[in-house]
């Protein structure tokens, strides 16, 4: 039964009526806490409630009204509840009426270990209300692999014995002062990568506007003698657009 309750928990959650808030960001957010509330209270009937229709029967179809397999279900969503959450981002595609949150959730992970997991949840609009379709889990934030920090290394730090070629989605960007910022993810790792400031970027072909959270960048350069995350980029090439 177990693969039928990470399905339950990857499809959990659609909407009840209530007065609709001011932005889909706001409305979706409190669609979710409204899910996690009746999952850590362990209600099922009300947790079904905010799923979507082609959800909820799926559900029925499975759990149906056997006691036992309530209080399995009831018992695993309690489990499964994060203890809260934070909103990242959302996206939403009006011309398919769909949408999705991008939330870090902070819940117990297999060990019981507090943890921070990247989720996304999707939306889809029937009728009047929102309802989920499906949620992604994400990397647990904090068994990424990282810099020891974001500061840039001296000239001298970098070993140009080596070629480094490194590439991945943007996590985050910083421009500085002496110097611009890159965090891309690598599966689960993070790296920083270290170029020019904002005002010598174009100079490089690089179009700042573009350096944008989910465009995945390739550069070339070398890496830190100090901190195997750390790279200074000599040329970075954009091979994906976050907006495609």
């Amino acid at each position: 039964m177990r693969p039928f309750w990470i399905a339950f928990a990857l499809i959990a959650f659609c909407v009840t009526p209530r007065a609709e808030a001011a932005d889909v960001q706001t409305i979706l957010t409190q669609r979710l806490q409204g899910y996690y509330d009746a999952q850590k209270a362990g209600d099922i009937d009300k947790a079904l409630g905010f799923f979507a229709k082609e959800q909820q029967k799926l559900f029925r179809g499975e759990i149906g009204d056997d006691p036992d397999k309530r209080k399995m279900a009831s018992d695993w969503m309690q489990k499964t509840a994060p203890k809260s959450f934070t909103v990242q981002k959302v996206t939403e595609d009006k011309a398919a009426h769909t949408a999705s949150l991008y939330t870090v959730n902070e819940m117990l992970d297999d060990e019981g270990k507090l943890a921070h997991v990247e989720m996304q949840t999707d939306f889809v609009k029937e009728g009047s209300v929102w309802a989920i379709t499906g949620t992604i889990f994400g990397m647990n934030l904090d068994a990424i692999k990282r810099a020891n920090n974001d500061d840039p290394e001296p000239a001298d730090a970098y070993d140009d014995s080596t070629s480094l070629n490194i590439g991945g989605p943007i996590r985050r960007v910083a421009f500085e002062k002496d110097y611009t910022l890159i965090v891309i993810r690598v599966l689960d790792e993070e790296h920083d990568l270290f170029l020019p400031p904002k005002a010598k970027l174009k100079a490089m072909g690089i179009d700042p506007a573009k350096l944008t959270e989910g465009t995945i960048v390739s550069g070339d350069g070398a890496t830190s003698r100090n901190d195997e995350f750390k790279h200074r980029i000599d040329s970075l090439e954009i091979q994906q657009d976050s907006a495609n």
